[in-house]
């Protein structure tokens, strides 16, 4: 399971009226299949926060809100079976099993690599808020550190 995160340098260089709503190229991938497609844009500083907090919710035995985009009718649903996560789509096309731990560990990274290139646009709440994140993520996962 992969999270894929890049820049489209035409979108980027066009400067958001909201830096906040920056699109980039952000898809799930799981086994060669891209959800929702291989260059589907997005503004990972929204979705990523959002798949964060479903996450978090998860983890705590909750329901999650789901994977959702802004752009688009695009929704997975997440459901903790033991160690594993299913992610779904409404329409069939997506039944992922993946581990929990290995979303995590993507979500986590995703953040990061995210959190990476708003810093080097020099959006630097937005980084922070991305780092929040992937903190918050960490200490779910090793309550005993926090």
């Amino acid at each position: 399971m992969k999270i894929n995160i890049s820049i489209n340098e035409e979108l980027i260089n066009q400067k958001a009226s909201n830096p906040q709503h920056t699109p980039m190229f952000i898809n799930f991938e799981h086994e060669s299949t891209f959800y929702p497609a291989s260059d589907w844009i997005d503004n990972p500083s929204v979705i990523l926060g959002w798949w964060t907090y479903s996450v978090e919710d998860l983890l705590s035995g909750g329901e999650g809100q789901g994977f959702s985009f802004m752009e688009g009718p695009f929704f997975l649903k997440g459901s903790v079976d033991g160690n594993d996560l299913i992610l779904s789509s409404e329409d069939g096309a997506v039944f992922w099993k993946i581990r929990v731990n290995e979303l995590v560990a993507e979500l986590i990274a995703a953040l990061n690599r995210a959190s990476r290139i708003f810093y080097e646009m020099g959006l630097i709440p937005i980084s922070r808020s991305l780092n929040e994140d992937v903190s918050r993520l960490k200490l779910k996962l090793n309550p005993a550190r926090g």
